[in-house]
């Protein structure tokens, strides 16, 4: 499944983060296909403004999935699942947990840091998940102008 993804990663046109934050459904579906064409039987999932999936989901450390609810943490991503694994764009190897995504990370971050800077503070001191997360969100950040300067359809 890696190199199906992988694959489709290294012809996505535009800037590449487009194809697991922006166009992830279309990624998805597309990797989907090229899955199925070589005979492995994954599955699409994916949260639809909610922390909503048919998948098993394990809550990042120090927070419980209602408490992400009642914070009014959502999320919408479509990645392609194969033997309990999550993949999209932004993990070809793939991941364990869903929420385990950079897209999901991402996510959390952003919105705690306008929801509830304190808890992301106290998480980020306490939990290297939360610390990685943050960091990968400011880098994300920080590319936002140049990417969108690189769309490119797919």
């Amino acid at each position: 499944m890696r190199n199906v993804v992988q694959q489709r990663v290294d012809h996505w046109r535009g800037h590449k983060s487009f194809a697991w934050a922006g166009e992830c459904g279309i990624f998805a579906d597309y990797v989907f296909h090229d899955a199925r064409a070589k005979g492995l039987s994954a599955q699409l999932d994916s949260f639809d403004d909610d922390l909503d999936c048919w998948s098993r989901v394990t809550p990042p450390p120090g927070v419980t999935v209602p408490q992400l609810r009642e914070l009014g943490l959502s999320l919408n991503h479509v990645w392609v699942v194969l033997d309990s694994r999550h993949y999209d764009a932004a993990s070809p190897a793939g991941v364990d947990n869903p929420l385990d995504l950079l897209c999901a990370r991402l996510s959390f971050v952003e919105e705690l840091r306008r929801k509830s800077p304190d808890l992301l503070r106290c998480l980020t001191r306490q939990f290297d998940w939360w610390r990685t997360a943050e960091a990968s969100e400011l880098e994300f950040q920080a590319i936002f102008k140049t990417r969108d300067a690189q769309y490119e359809e797919n």
